[in-house]
């Protein structure tokens, strides 16, 4: 299972877009506040989604942590199996 982030670096879901080249962080957390998951994209000027695998993600409530020079923004996920 995957997760698609699309954009521009997603009104409502993400941060806005960076400068070509910045470094988007993305941290997933459980309901408790535990990391269960990070990764780091390198944006484009022509880049406008992100692809995150989820399929190891048991169901549940998490919160997606969106991390750039442009700011942070946290959105809330739910994995149903």
């Amino acid at each position: 299972t995957r997760l698609g982030v699309r954009g521009p670096l997603a009104p409502g879901l993400g941060p806005r877009r960076g400068p070509s080249g910045d470094v988007l962080t993305v941290e997933i957390y459980d309901r408790i506040g535990s990391k269960v998951k990070s990764a780091s994209y390198v944006l484009f000027a022509a880049d406008n989604a992100l692809d995150i695998n989820i399929s190891d993600l048991a169901a549940g409530t998490y919160f997606l942590k969106f991390d750039s020079s442009m700011g942070t923004e946290t959105k809330k996920l739910v994995v149903v199996k």
